[in-house]
């Protein structure tokens, strides 16, 4: 992101970009940025945006390749064309040969980089990974937005912000806004002030459920069950994620028997955030491997048998729950 940051700022553009990532509000902001930069509003006669998996390529490089009316460039935008994924030869040879006044945003989610597409393009493009960031981006993103808004936030309401919104960024976003908007008056945004209003998200009430269990604390889990139904979610996507929380406690619980450094728990069970591991080890402390162990076995049974039809999947996952949470 540093690279195509400093690009937007210098108005030094490559002919070409390539964004492409699982973190789609990073990849809708650059690609906003891109063609705010390159094209003026409603100019219809040097843009033109194809979408999905049907796009004609050579229409894409014949408007490309046509001189640009009383501007720079002709602006092409194409999303989600699967291009990347495999080798679209006319499109692969264009590259190479691209018209000076052409200008090309590509916005995928995933790109085969053996392709002979993706070869030729980054030979004169730039290619841009957008992931979802990492704690210390995330913090400085949000501190960012919080300073310009002329406020302060404690680190304990910045911890409390991360555990309920993390989700995505478009989460992150949309409760920052409403966040701010809250503490208008404020010069700092406190850890009540999240809690008033900042929605907690389905993965930190899974982490409540969990440790409602641990803590054989039956009102504590039921509560946390019936919240997230009283939400729509689901009782086949509770156990779903219940039986994930459950094996990610029960490998960070043998890792670090193992030995294993956190950081390297973090990355082999793919945890967004170093804090989780913390998170899998405090509650890991209310079970043993062994109960872990039966506890994923039961998940399973109880899934195939709500999917069988045999068991209401309301009624299964609450007694699952009570089962262990008494």
């Amino acid at each position: 992101m540093k690279t195509i940051d400093e690009q937007l700022k210098s108005g030094n553009l490559k002919p070409a970009y390539l964004l492409y990532g699982d973190e789609d509000y990073l990849k809708q902001m650059y690609r906003k940025r891109l063609l705010a930069a390159t094209v003026k509003e409603g100019d219809t006669m040097n843009f033109m945006s194809y979408e999905g998996a049907s796009i004609n390529v050579h229409e894409v490089i014949d408007f490309a390749d046509t001189m640009p009316f009383f501007a720079d460039s002709r602006v092409v935008l194409v999303e989600n064309s699967g291009f990347f994924n495999r080798s679209v030869d006319d499109l692969a040879d264009y590259f190479s040969h691209m018209s000076e006044t052409a200008f090309l945003v590509f916005v995928e989610e995933k790109v085969d980089k053996r392709s002979r597409t993706y070869k030729e393009f980054a030979k004169v493009g730039e290619v841009v990974e957008l992931k979802f960031p990492d704690e210390k981006e995330l913090q400085a993103w949000v501190g960012g937005r919080v300073k310009r808004a002329g406020k302060q936030i404690t680190m304990d309401a910045w911890e409390e912000f991360r555990n309920r919104c993390s989700t995505n960024m478009e989460n992150m976003d949309r409760e920052l806004d409403k966040l701010l908007d809250y503490c208008a008056d404020k010069p700092a945004i406190s850890k009540k002030d999240v809690m008033d209003i900042c929605i907690d998200s389905s993965e930190e009430r899974m982490f409540v459920l969990v440790d409602g269990m641990g803590e054989k604390n039956a009102r504590k889990t039921m509560m946390a069950y019936q919240d997230m139904l009283s939400r729509k979610v689901s009782p086949m996507y509770i156990l779903g994620s219940l039986e994930g929380q459950i094996r990610s406690i029960l490998q960070t619980k043998v890792y670090l028997n193992q030995g294993m450094r956190k950081p390297d728990i973090q990355k082999a069970l793919g945890l967004k955030y170093a804090f989780f591991v913390d998170k899998y080890q405090k509650m890991g402390k209310n079970f043993s491997e062994g109960q872990l162990e039966r506890m994923l076995i039961e998940c399973a049974s109880f899934d195939e048998q709500m999917k069988s039809g045999k068991l209401d999947p309301q009624v299964a996952v609450e007694m699952l729950l009570l089962k262990y949470a008494k």
